[in-house]
């Protein structure tokens, strides 16, 4: 989160000086469906989704378009080099395992670094951007039953996907 306002903050001078430019914050679709043990993780992609929709209102002014894109799983590898903090005796132990074993299954057959470039061109090229994009992990299916469904149930489908 912080590198995203900082490289922002640093390209702003420029983009309101020559009255147009377009920022895209990758966050990720965790930040919208929050799951349980991953709270740091979904805090700090929540935070690049309210940054963003904040200062787009004022960056707009300055012919400056700023979008989110929330991708879901990709498969870039990182399960095998996360680095888990968990008390194997402790009583978070085996939800915690199970939820990892299913973000790691995910996350395997997720979709490509590629894929997810070429997602965050699509508001770079657009005319005009939409405020936000996602790809991957069902996202259309998932963002649309998210407006028509309670919060509540969200979770716990998340939940459910997750084994939790």
């Amino acid at each position: 989160m912080i590198g995203h306002v900082d490289l922002t903050q640093r390209l702003l001078p420029a983009m309101r000086a020559t009255g147009r430019g377009r920022v895209v914050m990758v966050g990720s679709m965790l930040g919208s469906f929050p799951l349980g043990f991953r709270s740091s993780y979904v805090a700090s992609k929540a935070a690049i989704k309210g940054f963003a929709a904040s200062a787009r209102r004022e960056l707009a002014p300055f012919g400056v378009g700023l979008t989110t894109l929330e991708p879901g799983a990709i498969a870039t590898g990182l399960s095998a080099r996360r680095t888990t903090y968990v008390d194997e005796a402790g009583p978070y132990a085996a939800e915690f395992g199970r939820m990892l074993k299913k973000l790691n299954r995910n996350e395997a057959s997720g979709i490509s670094a590629e894929r997810v470039a070429r997602e965050i061109l699509r508001p770079i090229r657009a005319g005009r951007p939409r405020p936000h994009y996602a790809v991957g992990s069902m996202a259309p299916a998932a963002f649309t039953l998210a407006r028509v469904v309670p919060q509540q149930v969200m979770l716990n489908v998340i939940s459910a996907k997750h084994d939790l």
